[in-house]
């Protein structure tokens, strides 16, 4: 069995034959710093706020239809997608949609209803 050992000179394997004073310390994932390895991404407001009027105070704010709506949605794509996925089993998955593609066709065609919280069909008004 391999083990990788970190120290200051880089990455190097491990024998589970080494002796305890050859060991440096196994990095601990509690001490890595993971925030130094994000990548930055830019907030999508950035891209239209200068097209927005300037006013103190402001904030856009998304009110949803009922708590939980996101959640409630994902959970309605991810089902629709397992479907397809069911229905192009014999197929051999030939036929089957990007994730991308399907989640922006099913928020065009569909939404979670807020009694019921099921899947409905939107109305031509929605």
């Amino acid at each position: 069995m391999e083990k990788t050992l970190v120290s200051e000179t880089g990455i190097k394997p491990v024998e589970d034959n080494y002796e305890e004073n050859e060991l440096q310390t196994l990095v601990s994932f509690k001490d890595f710093p993971l925030n130094l390895f994000n990548y930055g991404r830019p907030n999508f407001l950035q891209y239209v706020e200068h097209m927005l009027p300037k006013k103190e105070n402001m904030f856009l704010k998304y009110d949803p239809p009922f708590p939980q709506w996101l959640f409630a949605t994902v959970r309605g794509i991810l089902d629709s997608k397992y479907h397809e996925f069911v229905l192009y089993e014999d197929m051999g998955f030939s036929n089957i949609s990007r994730m991308a593609e399907f989640s922006y066709s099913w928020l065009g065609k569909f939404c979670i209803d807020r009694e019921s919280r099921q899947i409905r069909a939107l109305d031509f008004a929605e």
